[in-house]
């Protein structure tokens, strides 16, 4: 939910312009807005309910032997799953799904890909200029146009990404007042 550089001086420029591949990291910071509706949903809904945003595996699927061990891959939210790829230079990475899943690969907020994968082990191909999740089985996730601000985010105009037939409960905040109980169901089509 938050996007901050930490740098300081001495230290290596991290400013945007300062990576090989500008277009691509625009396009994933662009990517992050249009995220914003769902991960400002689910970071509410965590503190209004007391839950973690971020989840082991294993506390949704405790049953589940090889949930278990895996470490490298965490729930945000109630509707995704993460596995970042941290190694350098690898080109994707091995997942383990407790449950079928859809992955979603997108190289931009209109240039994306979706397709649903059995549950269990899978090599997972990821570019430097692909952002890739996975959506839980039977869910959806609000999806916003992109902006430059979330001053600029269209909260009337989300579409839903994930499976057909879902519904998500969103939070929207009107920026004023403190009344962050306000919410409303978004279907998806």
């Amino acid at each position: 939910p938050l996007f901050r550089n930490h740098a300081a001086d001495g230290t290596r420029e991290q400013e945007l312009y300062q990576f090989e591949n500008v277009q691509a990291t625009g396009e994933m910071i662009r990517i992050r807005y249009s995220l914003i509706p769902y991960l400002y949903s689910e970071f509410l809904k965590a503190a209004l309910h007391d839950e973690m945003m971020f989840k082991p595996l294993v506390f949704d699927f405790p049953e589940d032997d090889m949930a278990k061990q895996v470490e490298d891959q965490l729930l945000l939210g109630n509707e995704l799953m993460i596995a970042p790829i941290y190694k350098q230079n690898a080109q994707g990475r091995y997942v383990y799904l407790p449950e079928e899943m859809m992955l979603v690969r997108m190289r931009s907020c209109e240039d994306y890909e979706t397709e649903v994968l059995p549950k269990g082990h899978h090599y997972v191909a990821a570019a430097l200029d692909e952002l890739v999740f996975f959506i839980r089985n039977q869910k959806a996730i609000p999806f916003a146009k992109a902006a430059e601000n979330t001053a600029e985010l269209d909260m009337h105009a989300l579409t839903m990404l994930g499976y057909p037939d879902c519904s998500y409960e969103l939070y929207v905040d009107d920026g004023i007042s403190s009344d962050m109980e306000k919410s409303l169901k978004v279907s998806m089509l």
